[in-house]
This record gives structure tokens, sequence and C-alpha cells, in this order.
């Protein structure tokens, strides 16, 4: 509940310090199991797409003026023709919390039209879905939603699919850089591509996001995708229906908190710093308490704290 409070809806600027403080006071008998400390990641993603992670600036472009350019393609690159049908559910209503002045709220298919997400699919569907033959020990790396395990790509898990009938197929082609959803019965995985790696194929259950970094930094997306705005538009689709599936035609109507660029980096490198302290405190749960204790200030002074003083600026 301490938790809670910091990430409700209605949170605002002059209750926002009040339930800082008092999480300060509370964190230390909140983190005792692993499931505790995965809340405090979520509470961690939450602030950073709230504005209430790290501190504005007024000095950054605001993220509007992003939208209102026209970014380039990169050289060579084509796009295939993409049909997308308005929304018939608006999976953000009653999720979108109030933003800094500096931030705004953009769908996936107008961060699109702007060439700011260079391009978003899936893999291969019906006919064209390689046949169990086709796979064996040696060729280009496939990808299935298995595969995304704590926000990276396991690698040595990946299916290999003779090269021949890769180079037939055009679709589902992801590389270095892209960020990586699974859309389809395992709904909700995400990873990013950080590895320098040959390009490589996507199954049907994963959705790969190639991005403008000159607008839109891959990390911060990632952070955006594992967010609980994020994660709660997935479940609100998937609501809908009896079937565990979010499809790239639901996915361009879902919409992220966009800060200015260099706020976006800002976030990153926090979030980085604090996730790396919540992967001590999980490890730490069998230290002793003394362990534990200053693995919590860290957690603090780096975090909440300066949390309160921005909402206190």
């Amino acid at each position: 509940a301490s938790l809670a409070r910091l990430t409700a809806t209605d949170t605002n600027t002059s209750t926002f310090q009040s339930h800082v403080r008092f999480a300060l006071q509370s964190l230390p008998t909140l983190t005792t199991r692993p499931d505790q400390i995965k809340t405090l990641r979520q509470t961690i993603l939450n602030l950073a797409v709230r504005g209430k992670l790290v501190e504005q600036d007024a000095g950054d472009e605001p993220a509007a003026e992003l939208l209102k350019r026209k970014f380039a393609l990169p050289n060579g690159f084509s796009r295939r023709r993409k049909i997308i049908k308005e929304a018939s559910v608006d999976a953000s209503q009653g999720l979108l919390s109030e933003l800094p002045e500096t931030w705004t709220y953009v769908r996936i298919q107008d961060l699109y039209d702007a060439n700011i997400v260079i391009d978003y699919a899936d893999g291969n569907h019906g006919s064209l879905y390689p046949r169990s033959s086709e796979f064996g020990e040696e060729g280009v790396i496939f990808v299935s939603a298995k595969d995304l395990v704590g926000g990276k790509v396991n690698w040595a898990t990946c299916s290999k699919l003779n090269r021949e009938r890769a180079s037939q197929l055009t679709k589902g082609w992801a590389q270095t850089g892209d960020v990586l959803l699974t859309h389809n019965a395992t709904v909700g995985r995400v990873a990013i591509v950080a590895d320098e790696v040959e390009p490589f194929l996507l199954g049907t259950s994963v959705t790969f996001y190639r991005l403008n970094d000159q607008a839109l930094s891959p990390d911060y997306f990632f952070v955006a995708l594992q967010s609980p705005i994020w994660q709660a538009q997935l479940e609100a689709i998937m609501a809908q229906t009896t079937r565990n599936q979010v499809s790239i035609q639901k996915q361009a109507f879902f919409q992220i908190p966009l800060p200015p660029l260099a706020e976006q980096h800002r976030i990153v490198a926090k979030v980085d710093a604090l996730m790396a302290l919540c992967d001590q405190l999980e490890a730490s749960l069998t230290n002793t308490a003394t362990t534990r204790s200053k693995l919590l200030n860290a957690l603090l002074h780096e975090a909440l704290e300066p949390a309160a003083e921005t909402a206190d600026a």
C-alpha cells in the first residue's frame, strides 16, 4: 500500500512528497520477500514513465515539438504497407495520469507516422511460417516468446532456421537495437537487443520495434513497455477476448508517455542504477540485516529522496 500511494493516478505534486516520506519509513518492512522486490521494481518503472523519478529541465525541448518534425527514414529503408484500422477499444482509458508540462502521451501509430518508430512488425503467419523440418543445428537465429527472459534474448534457447528457407522470408527480420514484445499466448515480455548480432527472424508471437534514437531512446521505450501503463493496456485488450493475443493492429493505438529526449536519457540512467540495486537487494535476502539495511539506504537515497525534492521544487 505504501508503494501504491506513489503511483496512484490521483497523486499530485502536493500529496506526492508526503507519500515519498511515508515510503522511506516503510520500505525496510516491504522488501523481505522476492515478490515484494518485484513490486518495488514496478513502482520504479511507474514513477519513471510519469515524470516522478528524475528532475525536469526547463531547457529541454518539449516532447510535443519532436512530433511536429518529420524525421527521415534510414537510407535505403523501404516500409511495408500497413493497413491500420481504427481501434474499437480504447485500451488506455482510465490509465493515463497527469504528466509534466514538457511530456505528452502519444500513440504508436503517430510515432510511426512521424518516422520516430521506424518500423514495427511481428513474424510470419500461416503458410509462410517455417515447417519444423526446416529448423536444425545451423542457420539463422529464430526468436520465439520463450526466448525472451529477464529483459534480454536468451540466444542459447533460440531455434535455427536453415538459410535457404530464411532467405525466402521478407517479414519478421529484427536486428541489434530493436525492442521486442511478446504479444501472443505469452503476452507482455519485453527485451532489448543490446548484443551485436546478425539480423534474425521472429516467430509469430513476437513484435519488434525499431526506433529513431534521435527522438526516442530504445532504452526508454524498453522501460515504457515494461511499465504498468503499457502492461495495463495489454490486459485491457485481452479482457475483451478469450485469447491471450494483442495484435499489431491493437498495438498501433496504444499510448506511451513521451518525455523530452534529454530527459529520456536521464530516466534510463536512473532506472538502470535502481534496478542494479534491486538486483543486489534480491540477492541479499539471505544476508544479514545489516547488509540489507545498507542496500536499502543506498536505494532510498538513489531513488526516492531526489524524487521528493523534485516534487517539492
